[in-house]
């Protein structure tokens, strides 16, 4: 007598199992950002999305953001090693970019002004 080793009851298992995974696996998706917060030794300000190219001064020299429509980065740098422009483009609230030797971090806001699907 022969077994089926794959039984309905099996497929609707494996199915839950895959759908549970699914929720709890699927990241809460932060929003555009619409603004963008700008920290260095001078202090913090915030900017809107659009801005332009903003120079930011910090102790080893200048730092260049370029803040767009859709998103912000950090173009150049005098850090050694420039991992701040390597980082890229923030593109979601709640994503960083930190230039540590000059002392200036940008972050991503959210739709009211604080990060999203971050706590604080």
């Amino acid at each position: 007598m022969s077994r089926k080793v794959f039984t309905p009851w099996d497929a609707l298992v494996v199915a839950g199992l895959l759908g549970v995974n699914l929720i709890a696996w699927a990241p809460g998706r932060p929003g555009r950002p619409t603004a963008y917060r700008i920290t260095s030794q001078a202090g913090s300000r915030t900017v809107a999305a659009g801005t332009g190219k903003i120079e930011v001064l910090g102790p080893l020299g200048t730092t260049v953001i370029e803040v767009g429509d859709r998103s912000a980065r950090i173009v150049d740098s005098p850090c050694p090693l420039k991992l701040c422009v390597r980082t890229g483009a923030l593109d979601r609230a709640g994503r960083v970019a930190a230039c540590l030797p000059n002392r200036v971090a940008l972050e991503a806001l959210g739709p009211g002004g604080d990060v999203d699907a971050v706590g604080r």
